[in-house]
């Protein structure tokens, strides 16, 4: 199946027997005849026909139409069964780096939180030590002074 862009609208050529089968097995499904179908779509019968035999183009719109009226996920169309298996395991796989993608982030985040608390402590530990030095000096001074 090859897609050309022209105007305002991709053209679709149905070249492919896969698609033009699902499309049939999907209107059989709906228990819809291609009358039936071509009503549906404002179009003539012939019309329809032709798009089911391949003999037509289908441009975006219509085909949309039809993956609306027959209720049918537009992925159904275009893969095999080999095709979705691919797909559901993609699927899978991305779920799964997700989920890693996501234990990562909390552990980054986790150990963020710690080594703040952890740097915030030593401040507090350093802030002490400075005032208990300031402490000393001033003693010192004092005792200076006195000798």
């Amino acid at each position: 199946m090859t897609f050309c862009y022209i105007g305002r609208a991709y053209i679709c050529y149905m070249k492919d027997d896969h698609i033009i089968n699902k499309i049939k097995e999907a209107r059989k499904r709906s228990k819809y005849t291609q009358d039936q179908m071509a009503l549906r779509l404002n179009i003539s019968s012939n019309s329809y026909k032709k798009i089911e035999s391949g003999k037509t183009t289908l441009i975006r719109h219509r085909l949309w139409q039809i993956i609306e009226i027959l209720n049918i996920d537009i992925l159904d169309l275009f893969i095999d069964n080999e095709g979705e298996q691919t797909v559901y395991s993609l699927k899978r796989e991305l779920n799964e780096q997700q989920e890693r993608y996501e234990e990562n982030i909390n552990k980054i985040k986790a150990n963020y939180d710690y080594t703040i608390e952890e740097l915030k402590a030593e401040i507090n530990i350093l802030k002490d030590t400075l005032k208990h030095k300031e402490t000393i000096i001033g003693i010192l001074k004092d005792q200076k002074g006195r000798y």
